[in-house]
This record gives structure tokens, sequence and C-alpha cells, in this order.
């Protein structure tokens, strides 16, 4: 095929092409008139392609008066009325001032809670306690100041027995 031969069908066929299409949708469209009469039901439903708004002006006049009437009433300033009350507020804080607060009183001294202060080593201290023996023959019952656990008949004298050390620790 030349060419010019191929350039010619490929024309038809486009030409072919949207003569069908045409075609197809020409046969989907009635061609007769449809005859509406007013007061009666049209014989088909129809359906507007957009929205049509039509402003009613009295009933939207009548909406802006009532929406008018319904707002409050604007209050000024009056700087007279401001200055009477911020003067009351300020002698009440004066007034609390200086019934709270001694001029001649010192602050108090300011106490940290940090938690990185280095630990001091603690403080241990030992004492020791005062022991009796009593003597030979002697009963611990008459003795009110004897221990139980002591023999009876010792001799009554003081020796420096060591005690069990008591400790106290002072740090943190």
């Amino acid at each position: 095929m030349t060419p010019r031969v191929r350039t010619a069908v490929t024309g038809l066929i486009l030409v072919a092409t949207v003569a069908a299409s045409w075609a197809g949708m020409l046969i989907s469209q009635r061609f007769d008139t449809i005859q509406v009469t007013v007061g009666e039901p049209a014989p088909q439903a129809f359906a507007a392609d957009s929205p049509i708004e039509i402003e009613d002006a009295a009933a939207t006049e009548a909406a802006r008066e009532a929406a008018r009437a319904a707002v409050d009433p604007v209050y000024g300033r009056h700087e007279d009325i401001d200055a009477l009350v911020i003067g009351d507020i300020q002698a009440f804080f004066g007034s609390l001032r200086a019934a709270t607060i001694d001029p001649s009183a010192r602050p108090l001294p300011v106490v940290t809670t940090s938690t990185t202060v280095a630990r001091q080593a603690p403080t241990t201290t030992t004492t020791a306690a005062p022991t009796t023996t009593l003597a030979a023959g002697t009963d611990p019952v008459d003795d009110p100041g004897s221990d139980t656990g002591e023999e009876p008949g010792a001799a009554p004298e003081e020796t420096p027995a060591p005690a069990p050390a008591l400790a106290a620790t002072a740090g943190m």
C-alpha cells in the first residue's frame, strides 16, 4: 500500500467513527414536542441542571429586622468608673500588704531541696556502761542493783568490764 492510499483509508475510518458516534447519540434523542399546560401535572419529570435561587425581598427584610432586634445593646466604657474600681482594688491590696508585712522582719533563710549535696561521713560514738559484781553469799533479790544473771555471793565491787557498744550515727 502506498502512503497516499494509507492516508485515505485512515481518513475514511475517522469519518465513519465520528458519523457512527453522532448517529448513536441521535437515536437516543426524542424529537417530539412535549405539551405542558398550566395548572396540570407534567407528562414526565424534569430536572434542572443547576439550582435556581429566587430571593423573597419581604421575607429577607423581616429576617434582618428580627436579627437586629435580637442583638444586645452595645454599652460604652466610662473611664471615671474604671478609675474608681481600679483605685478601690489598689487600696484593698495596699491595706492587705500593710496588715500582713512587717517592714522590720528579716527574710527566711533560703532552703534548697537539691539532691546533689555531697554526703558527710557518718560519725560513730561508743559508750561503756558500768557493771556491778556481788560478793559471795549475798542474795540477788536483796540487792536492788544486781542483775539476775550474776552469781550470788560475789563481792560488790565496781569493776570496769567491757559492755556492749552503743553506737549512734549522725549524718545522712
